[in-house]
């Protein structure tokens, strides 16, 4: 959680270009540094302890600048410098371990800090708390191989340090493929113990080591103390600095380090102490008391520390009063942004983006290829190591107005204030887009608090949880309202780890690797390599755990969806993926999957023609099928033919549907080009699906709804999907299997006897034509329409509808039609199926609109007791 002395920051510096030129060892341009920083940030976003700054977030501006946001304190060691202050031994002591205690982690987390200095470690407000800062800068630049400026203060690099970056850079240079593999990490985690050495010596005297002397000095001081072969540099920098007979070498502060600093300051790596032996050192002191020590474990392990119970009750009035305080810093600086934050502009009026001169930038030599020679760009203007602060003035104006009640709802009590806010919210967004409505401040705030609260009473606000999901889902808690909409059970983790991921054939590896690199790589994220890793890690997990299913093309793009929201949580990914196949796309990946593939294109020209029959016709007259188009449409979800933004919007309506739902989504879209299809031969059919015109997703959201609450049920059905025991309810009612080939001849859809019996309420014994949401059409001949019929169905003879054109010539068939368009039309027939399937294509070819078929004929209601004897009259 985030109080009220905690803030955020932003620093920034610029990634290094490639030369024009430069392809990695498959023949493809490498990736732009920025995007290799990007991907590796995303690990660093799982670091928290509470002796590091949280990263939140990194942003790409222009030219390669990268803008970080990380938690951010105002005061820092340096400050204690500048401010000449004492520091006893305790408090010292006490800073150290913490220090220590967030350097172990790190190397736990395989994290090489390389930059630590006085100006990187801050101090909260009550100077009582630690917190390493910009420790992430050589992990992120892929070890400083992705900017053009040296990472880390010489004053307090170790002297390997300086050797290793020639040697290291000599070697990346020396590789072809350098960018595109991975790369070791040359760091040592007691280079850091050095660093740590200068800070405790230079906090210890009060004042910075060497002063205002050039860099060269300290670096040369290295160099000199690897060639006298001294043990420990101490001596050195003090005669170098005139301190080695200083006064303040005599402090009881000094003298009680000075023996761990020889140590941190050993020349030869192998001599100096690790992060471990020093905190063993420190807690051997007799200085630290139990208090302190009290203090100290609870800062490292999270423990709780018992109250004092003779604490003063006035003391209660100092406690935080912020409305941030139970808000995490995600949370914050999300509606930071929403508040109108911006990276960009706050760095440049802080002065953090420095901007040369038009004319200086100018190219003393470019070639044909575009390289430039002759200009080198200011390192000022690539890197400064200074944070600013970001202000969160206006985000506290905003959560002042609001009232308490609405900043901690409850969900259960009659907690009226809060609903009584949503009504209202829910009255004056219901009708705006999305895009304002993920954007607007108030409304995305009580979106957050509402699935905050239901995420966590999850799975007891299940339904609660669903119904709100249908207005919207923010963006901050997308990945885990999926994972609920996807009833993921909790111990995803176990189960992605017992996984052989190695056990996948080489062709099938290869194959991944060549699609990966062409997935979604407009995308930052996912084209960096540390996204194409992560990708590939979940894929071969799948392929891996389904031995029944096979790898197709597409299934990296329906992966990919998941792998971003997902991306510090392969297990969540895998299972979300897991788990949305076979709900959508269950058996699609068999290794013959033509009698699936088949079958759902069937039934989506069933759809298109029983809710557009003219562009039914018009595609069917061009021979422009959906297997020239829609098999990637299907196999992907849309995750292939939309940009990630609008797959998110369509995925978060299509997780409350059912497993016909992503044809919906089909015809939707075919609903948007409609009016262009009509008037397109073959080829321009071709070319529109080939680059596909802007879609508007919201719309097709809205589409896609209706389409499915206006199609009847059994008019999806398909004997492969994974909901079909939905269907068996009564299996002489209801769907049953037929074979492909009728499906395929057929040209609409076929509906159950029970959803004949549910839509117009034949068991109601007032069933007229008048009540129903059915146009019953039953088309045997009057002899046999007379002896026994449904309620409230009309006789049209299937001999005197047509002429020899299929053009229909019964006027009353005609007249029907006019009548109830929004009705769905149910074709009735007999023993003699061909007619019934005749009759409707000759309707769609009319344009008659929801047409379909009655599954079984009339005869599947004979052991119903539904039919009745028409009298005379019914036949006109």
């Amino acid at each position: 959680m985030i109080d009220n002395n905690k803030h955020l920051g932003v620093n920034t510096f610029v990634a290094s270009s490639h030369g024009n030129d430069q392809c990695g060892t498959n023949g493809l341009p490498l990736t732009p540094n920025s995007t290799v920083i990007i991907g590796r940030f995303q690990y660093l976003k799982t670091i928290e302890h509470c002796n590091l700054c949280r990263y939140i977030d990194i942003r790409k501006g222009t030219h390669e600048r990268l803008l970080v946001v990380s938690e951010y304190y105002e005061r820092s060691f340096e400050s204690l410098l500048n401010e000449k202050k004492l520091l006893s031994v305790e408090q010292l002591q006490q800073w150290t371990q913490q220090i220590l205690y967030g350097l172990i982690y790190l190397q736990e987390k395989r994290v090489h800090v390389r930059n630590l200095s006085l100006k990187n470690i801050r101090l909260t407000q009550s100077d009582q708390t630690v917190r390493i800062q910009n420790y992430g800068l050589w992990h992120m630049t892929q070890y400083g191989t992705c900017v053009s400026f040296p990472i880390g203060d010489p004053f307090y690099l170790a002297p390997e340090c300086f050797a290793l970056d020639l040697a290291f850079k000599a070697l990346i240079a020396a590789s072809n493929s350098s960018y595109e593999s991975e790369i070791s990490d040359p760091a040592n985690a007691k280079s850091c113990v050095w660093s740590l050495g200068i800070i405790l010596l230079e906090l210890c005297l009060g004042q910075r080591l060497y002063g205002s002397q050039p860099i060269a000095v300290p670096m040369s001081t290295s160099v000199r103390c690897l060639k006298l072969n001294v043990r420990s540099a101490l001596d050195i920098l003090l005669r170098q600095n005139g301190l080695d007979q200083d006064e303040r070498l005599k402090r009881n502060t000094t003298q009680f380090f000075l023996p761990m600093i020889r140590k941190c300051l050993s020349v030869q790596v192998q001599d100096r102490p690790t992060f471990v032996e020093l905190l063993r050192e420190l807690d051997g002191k007799s200085y630290v008391s139990p208090i302190q020590r009290s203090l100290q474990l609870t800062l490292f392990n999270g423990v709780t520390p018992v109250l004092d119970h003779n604490l003063d009750l006035s003391d209660f009035k100092q406690l935080d009063t912020s409305p941030f305080r139970c808000r995490t810093i995600d949370q914050i600086y999300y509606l930071w942004t929403l508040a109108g934050g911006d990276l960009t502009t706050v760095s440049r009026n802080a002065g953090l983006i420095k901007i040369s001169a038009s004319i200086s930038k100018i190219s003393k030599f470019v070639t044909d290829h575009g390289d430039v020679y002759g200009l080198q760009r200011d390192i000022n203007t690539l890197f400064d190591d200074t944070s600013y602060e970001l202000s969160l003035k206006e985000l506290e104006n905003r959560f002042n107005k609001m009232p308490i009640e609405i900043l901690h709802p409850l969900l259960e009590g009659g907690d009226r204030e809060f609903e009584q806010r949503q009504e209202e919210f829910d009255q004056i967004y219901e009708r705006q887009p999305l895009a304002v409505r993920e954007n607007d401040f108030e409304y995305q705030f009580l979106r957050l608090t509402l699935f905050e609260r239901l995420l966590a009473s999850y799975p007891y606000q299940k339904q609660r949880l669903h119904t709100e999901a249908r207005k919207d889902i923010p963006p901050l808690y997308r990945a885990f309202t999926w994972a609920a909409l996807l009833e993921i059970s909790s111990n995803v983790n176990d189960v992605y780890n017992r996984i052989n991921k190695d056990d996948i054939a080489p062709a099938v590896i290869r194959q991944i690797e060549v699609d990966i690199p062409r997935c979604h790589q407009y995308d930052e994220l996912l084209s960096s390599p540390e996204g194409h890793q992560r990708m590939k890690n979940v894929l071969k997990a799948w392929i891996a755990s389904h031995t029944n299913l096979v790898y197709w093309q597409g299934l990296d793009s329906l992966c990919a969806p998941f792998v971003y929201l997902n991306f510090n949580n392969e297990a969540l990914a895998y299972a979300s993926l897991t788990a949305f196949i076979p709900k959508y796309l269950n058996n699609f990946f068999l290794k013959d999957n033509s009698l699936i593939i088949n079958e759902y294109l069937a039934v989506f020209s069933h759809l298109i023609a029983f809710h557009h029959p003219d562009l039914s016709n018009r595609l069917e007259t061009i021979g422009f099928i959906p297997d020239l188009y829609a098999i990637p449409w299907f196999l992907t979800v849309f995750a292939h033919v939309f940009p990630l933004k609008k797959i998110f919007h369509l995925w978060d309506m299509l997780l409350l549907g059912g497993s016909s739902f992503p044809l919906c989504i089909g015809v939707a879209i075919l609903t948007q080009l409609r009016p262009l299809l009509l008037k397109a031969d073959f080829n321009e059919c071709i070319l529109l699906f080939s680059e596909l015109p802007e879609i508007d997703i919201e719309r097709c959201v809205r589409d896609s709804i209706d389409i499915f609450a206006s199609t009847p049920r059994a008019c999806t059905y398909r004997e492969h999907a994974s909901d079909v025991p939905n269907y068996q309810v009564n299996n002489e009612l209801d769907m049953d299997p037929f074979p492909l080939a009728d499906l395929k001849f057929e040209r609409c859809p076929r509906i159950s006897a029970n959803d004949v019996i549910e839509l117009n309420d034949l068991k109601a014994p007032t069933a007229s034509l008048k009540t129903s949401k059915l146009l019953l059409i039953d088309i045997r001949s009057p002899d046999d329409y007379i002896k026994s019929a449904l309620p409230a169905s009309v006789n049209i003879a299937y001999e005197k509808a047509f002429d020899s054109q299929n053009r229909i010539i019964d006027t009353r068939l005609q007249s029907l039609l006019d009548q109830h368009r929004s009705l769905v039309k149910v074709v009735i027939g007999n023993k003699n199926h061909k007619q019934a399937v005749d009759f409707t294509n000759n309707l769609i070819m009319n344009n008659a609109s929801r047409v379909c078929l009655l599954h079984k004929g009339i005869d599947v209601f004979k052991t119903t007791g539904l039919l009745y004897v028409p009298t005379p009259s019914d036949l006109s």
